[in-house]
C-alpha cells in the first residue's frame, strides 16, 4: 500500500528488549454483530501478558450507543508463534476523557490440556516527549478485509509505515477531534490504521495512531501513549486476587506488569 516501508529497516522489541515478530503483539480489532459476522474496525497492541491492550478512543466510540453501551461485541484476532490464531473477546475497556486513547482487556487464554494461562507478547512503552525531526514508525493492519461466504475468510495486510515528527500541538490540534496534546507526523496512514502503535527511540511505543487527512500523503496525527497511564479498567480480577475491582495502568506500571522506558 502507498507509504509502506521496507520491513527489514524496522524492528519491534518486546518487554525484555528482544527482537519480536510485530504480529504477535499488534493485531486487528473487529466488531461482531448479532449475526456472528466479524467486521474489521482498526488496530491495537498488547501492553500486558494477560491481554490488556491499547487502541484509539474513536475506535471504541464507534461501537457504543448514546448510553455508552456496546452495541456490537468487540474481539481481536491474535497471532501466535507457529501460525496459531486466537479470537479473543474484549471483556472490558475504558476511554480517556479528552485524548484519543483507550485501554481494553481481552478474555484470558488457557492451555486446552493443562489449563495453565497462556501469555501474549507485549510492547515496551516510552514516556519520552518527541522532538521535531525524530524518526517514528507504525505497524498497522490497513487493507484487512473479511470475506463473508459459507465461512468467514480474513485477509490481512499488515506493514510498517515510517516518517518523522513534524509538529507538536501542546494544547491539542482542534477542539473536537484531537483536543489533547498530540503530534503531526509524516507517516502515511490508511483507513483502519487507527489504534496502531507508533514507535520511536529504542523501538518503544511513543504514541497511538489517531487520524490523517483523507487522500493526503505524509500527513498524520498521533496521540501520546503517556495519556493511557492514568486510565483504569473497572471490574477486573488480577491474578492472585479473589474479586474484581478497578485497576489502573499506573498501578500495572508500578508492579512491573507494563514495561515503560523513560
Amino acid at each position: 500500500m502507498r507509504g509502506a516501508a521496507e520491513r527489514e529497516h524496522f524492528t519491534v522489541r518486546d518487554s525484555n528488549g528482544k527482537l519480536s515478530d510485530p504480529n504477535e503483539a499488534v493485531f486487528p480489532i473487529f466488531s461482531a454483530g448479532i449475526d456472528g459476522r466479524l467486521h474489521f474496525l482498526a488496530t491495537g497492541f498488547f501492553i500486558t501478558r494477560l491481554g490488556w491492550f491499547v487502541t484509539a478512543k474513536h475506535v471504541v466510540d464507534d461501537v457504543l450507543n448514546e448510553k455508552g453501551e456496546a452495541v456490537d461485541g468487540m474481539c481481536i484476532v491474535q497471532f501466535r508463534e507457529g501460525h496459531i490464531i486466537h479470537v479473543r473477546p474484549v471483556i472490558g475497556f475504558t476511554c480517556h476523557d479528552v485524548a484519543d486513547v483507550a485501554v481494553g482487556v481481552c478474555a484470558p487464554m488457557s492451555h486446552k490440556v493443562t489449563g495453565e494461562p497462556l501469555f501474549n507478547k507485549v510492547l515496551t512503552l516510552s514516556s519520552k516527549r518527541l522532538q521535531l525531526g525524530w524518526p517514528v514508525w507504525t505497524y498497522a493492519y490497513p487493507g484487512t478485509t473479511v470475506v463473508h461466504s459459507s465461512q468467514q475468510n480474513i485477509q490481512i495486510n499488515p506493514n510498517f509505515y515510517a516518517g518523522s515528527v513534524a509538529e507538536y500541538y501542546e494544547n491539542g490540534r482542534d477542539s473536537s477531534m484531537l483536543p489533547a496534546p498530540c503530534y503531526r507526523t509524516t507517516i502515511t496512514l490508511h483507513a483502519a490504521s487507527s489504534g496502531g502503535p507508533v514507535f520511536g527511540p529504542g523501538s518503544a511505543v511513543v504514541g497511538v495512531n489517531s487520524s490523517s487527512f483523507n487522500g493526503a500523503e505524509d500527513v498524520s496525527f498521533i496521540s501520546r501513549i503517556v495519556d493511557t497511564f492514568t486510565l483504569g479498567v473497572p471490574d477486573v480480577m488480577l491474578p492472585g486476587e479473589d474479586k474484581t475491582r478497578r485497576v489502573t495502568i499506573q498501578e500495572l506500571i508500578k508492579n512491573n506488569h507494563v514495561a515503560v522506558k523513560k
